[in-house]
């Protein structure tokens, strides 16, 4: 029995080494050069336009703004980026009211030198995204919200800005003031 175990062993020490000695192995190396990450964009454009966006808004008593009056601003908010965008903040701020003088009939009123005008305080807001009511009769001043939807790449979102001049007994107080503000879009993508 022990030869035959010598043997075996023998045999398969012989067959291990004829195998190592015949064993061929193939390589092949292949190297992808240049390759590079970008970051994508966001790029909103507010009517179609980047920084400098003249006036949406823009409205005097040429135009017959007075009390009772009302008026719909569509804004164009476009996402010219690469990347979707999951959120949008929606501003109306840097309020500036101004008194304009003081006529005769708003004197009368009991405007005396208050140098702020009165007429964003006669004023309401609404603001639709599209035909869904966002903010709704809301006074005019700094309003500020976001939406947790953004805009896709490439898409396009209306925002519909309605300001009412309320008709109120205290109106006169309101003759020839003007109110100036801002209107801000921030495009986020988390």
């Amino acid at each position: 029995m022990k030869k035959i175990l010598g043997s075996l062993f023998m045999l398969g020490v012989s067959g291990a080494l004829f195998v190592a000695v015949t064993t061929a192995s193939y390589i092949d190396q292949e190297v992808a050069n240049g390759n590079q990450f970008t970051g994508g964009t966001i790029d909103l454009k507010l009517n179609g336009q980047d920084a400098g966006v003249t006036p949406v808004i823009t409205v005097s008593a040429s135009d017959g703004f007075v009390p009772g009056m009302s008026g719909t601003i569509t804004v164009a908010l476009h996402n010219a980026g690469s990347v979707d965008a999951t959120a949008l903040d929606v501003m109306i701020g840097n309020i500036s009211e101004q008194e304009n003088g003081i006529i005769e009939s708003e004197g009368a009123s009991g405007d005396a030198s208050d140098p702020q005008g009165e007429l964003g305080s006669q004023m309401l807001v609404d603001i639709k995204d599209g035909n869904t009511v966002i903010v709704d009769d809301i006074p005019f001043g700094n309003i500020s919200f976001s939406l947790s939807s953004g805009i896709p790449a490439g898409q396009t979102r209306h925002f519909n800005i309605v300001y009412k001049y309320c008709d109120l007994p205290t109106n006169n107080l309101s003759l020839s003031d003007s109110v100036a503000f801002d209107l801000s879009f921030l495009l986020k993508q988390y």
